[in-house]
């Protein structure tokens, strides 16, 4: 990536994690950033594979 994009997309991470719900976390969802709501706060998980947690919110182009 250039630095071009890396840079709004690194702003982009920042507001987003800045203003998540208290518990909700970043990582990795569907190949892409995206933030889930951990087992911690929503044991039940993902209702197709609840080993995984609730997805919460992505970014994709």
């Amino acid at each position: 990536m250039t630095k071009k994009v890396i840079e709004p997309f690194n702003k982009l991470h920042e507001i987003i994690v800045k203003n998540l719900p208290s518990g909700f976390e970043a990582g990795i969802s569907y190949g892409g950033l995206g933030y889930v709501i951990p087992h911690s706060l929503y044991p039940n998980g993902y209702h197709c594979k609840p080993s995984e947690p609730l997805p919460f919110a992505g970014i994709a182009s």
